[in-house]
């Protein structure tokens, strides 16, 4: 099943929410630090291993891969620039951080969180990544990750602008959905040229720069490589 990620994210969420409400009770920062660390560290090592098993073959064919990896990250990033992905995701984030700075009477209206935590659940780069890999993969564990840094998340989002905000988890169903049925849709003609690895090779590389952002360890424009998932098996398959 291509959305089993997407559901655990969805209940996590709602779980998150219910968390929120019943209970006063926050984790230290201390230990907030630490559980951010802990997810970083894991999708590092994911993120490595989908490139790892993505370059595979002699040394020469690895080296082939790893060119065309290169290439479409900086065409992808050209093309991103070019559509102003980043720059438009970022004025949606401005949007989401100026609902967390309302009054509490307006924040507690339906509008601001429902769409604050929309923005927050769905503009992410894993959101897009993490679905359409479990998708052509069936692998579930970027998105798992992705449920639980979430889930933290609304235990917060649902104190501030109360339990309406939960309501978000109907969007990340439909857009997370929708990008894991892609996924699924492109897997077999994907695997009949054999470019599933291009595509995962990309992935991999975004789904380390996302580790580095919540480690803090460096600032990364993740969502104008985007257009390299799609660039990677084009040139896989013009090159041949």
């Amino acid at each position: 099943m291509p959305i089993v990620g997407t559901l655990i994210n969805v209940v996590v969420v709602a779980l998150g929410a219910l968390v929120g409400l019943s209970t006063h009770k926050d984790l230290t920062p201390e230990w907030q630090g630490k559980v951010r660390k802990l997810l970083g560290v894991f999708l590092i090592w994911y993120g490595l291993m989908m490139i790892w098993k993505g370059l595979n073959g002699s040394f020469w064919q690895v080296s082939h891969q790893f060119v065309i990896l290169m290439v479409s990250l900086i065409i992808g990033r050209i093309v991103g620039r070019l559509l102003r992905i980043q720059v438009s995701l970022n004025r949606l984030g401005k949007f989401a951080r100026q609902q967390l700075s309302l009054p509490p009477a307006q924040a507690r209206q339906p509008s601001p969180g429902f769409l604050a935590c929309t923005i927050v659940y769905c503009a992410a780069p894993l959101a897009f990544v993490g679905a359409l890999h479990e998708g052509i993969s069936a692998d579930s564990k970027p998105l798992i990750i992705k449920s639980l840094m979430d889930g933290l998340a609304m235990v917060a989002f649902v104190r501030f602008f109360g339990p309406l905000a939960a309501l978000s988890v109907l969007p990340l169903l439909a857009y997370q959905g929708s990008c894991a049925l892609l996924g699924q849709l492109l897997e077999p003609l994907l695997r009949h040229h054999n470019l599933v690895d291009s595509v995962e090779v990309v992935a991999g590389f975004i789904v380390v720069c996302v580790a580095l952002v919540i480690l803090e360890f460096k600032k990364v424009d993740l969502s104008d490589y985007l257009p390299s998932l799609m660039i990677a098996p084009l040139l896989t398959w013009w090159s041949r």
